[in-house]
C-alpha cells in the first residue's frame, strides 16, 4: 500500500521514487508517447450515469464501436502496456496508486503532479496526426486541468509542433480563453 509520506524536499517519497524511475529508465520513459498517428488528448469534467469522464467515456465508446475510425491510443492505454518489475504492476497501476494516495491525503497538488509528467511525456513524443477531445464546461476550472497546465503547452511547443499534424490556433485560441478566465469553446479534432 502506498502511502503518503513527505520528503524534506515537500514532494512525497512515493512521487519522488516515480520520478526517480522515468529518470533513470529511458528505455521506459521513452516508450510512453503514443504512437505515430494515434496521439489523443483529451480532457472534460462532465459525468454520466456510470460516473466516468465523460471525454474519457466517449473515446472508450467510440473505439468499441469503431476501431479502424477510432484507432489512438490513450496514455491510459499507453500505460497499461509498460510493466514494471520492481513494482509488480503497470505504469499505469502505479501511477494510479501513488495519485489516489496523495489525493487521499489531502495532497491533489502532488496528485497532479504524477499526471502531468507522464502527460507531458505522452505529447511530447507526438508524432504525425493528433486528435483532442476537450469538453470544457462552466463547472469545471480548466485553468487547473492536466490539459491547461501540462499537454498544450507541450503542443505548442516548436520542437512538438514541427512533428505534428494540429491545427495551431485552435491551440492558441483555447490558451487565450482560458488565461481571460472565460470557458473555452469545446475542442474536438477527431
Amino acid at each position: 500500500m502506498t502511502t503518503a509520506m513527505n520528503t524534506p524536499t515537500g514532494l512525497n517519497t512515493e512521487l519522488q521514487g516515480l520520478i526517480s524511475f522515468l529518470r533513470e529508465h529511458p528505455e521506459v520513459r521513452n516508450r510512453i508517447p503514443a504512437p505515430r498517428d494515434r496521439t489523443i488528448v483529451y480532457s472534460g469534467g462532465i459525468q454520466n450515469e456510470q460516473d466516468l469522464f465523460r471525454a474519457w467515456w466517449l473515446l472508450a465508446r467510440g473505439k468499441a464501436q469503431d476501431p479502424r475510425r477510432f484507432d489512438y491510443v490513450t496514455l491510459e492505454e499507453r500505460l497499461k502496456t509498460l510493466f514494471v518489475v520492481q513494482w509488480g504492476q503497470t505504469l499505469y497501476e502505479h501511477a494510479q496508486q501513488v495519485s489516489t494516495a496523495l489525493n487521499d491525503a489531502h495532497r491533489p497538488d502532488q496528485a497532479m503532479i504524477v499526471w502531468r509528467i507522464l502527460s507531458g511525456l505522452y505529447v511530447q513524443g507526438a508524432k504525425g496526426k493528433v486528435r483532442a477531445l476537450i469538453l470544457p464546461t462552466l463547472n469545471t476550472d480548466m485553468s487547473q486541468t492536466v490539459w491547461n497546465l501540462t499537454e498544450v503547452n507541450v503542443l505548442l511547443r516548436p520542437d512538438v509542433l514541427a512533428n505534428i499534424d494540429f491545427d495551431i490556433q485552435r491551440l492558441r485560441d483555447f490558451k487565450t480563453y482560458v488565461q481571460k478566465g472565460m470557458t473555452p469553446v469545446p475542442l474536438v479534432v477527431m
